[in-house]
């Protein structure tokens, strides 16, 4: 699965343009953001000041 994302990021990235490798976005820093929905699904209401 998470090989899956990496190549689906670098396919995204090659349709703009942009030659990447999948094996090598994966080190380079990123954030994940949860969206409200998944923070309600999981107990936590939008801007609580929960950070994971």
């Amino acid at each position: 699965m998470e090989t899956g994302h990496w190549a689906s990021l670098a396919a995204v990235l090659r349709r703009h343009g942009i030659e990447a490798d999948a094996l090598e976005l994966k080190w380079l820093p990123h954030d994940v953001v949860l969206g409200e929905q998944l923070l309600a699904r999981i107990g936590h209401q939008p801007h609580d000041g929960v950070q994971f």
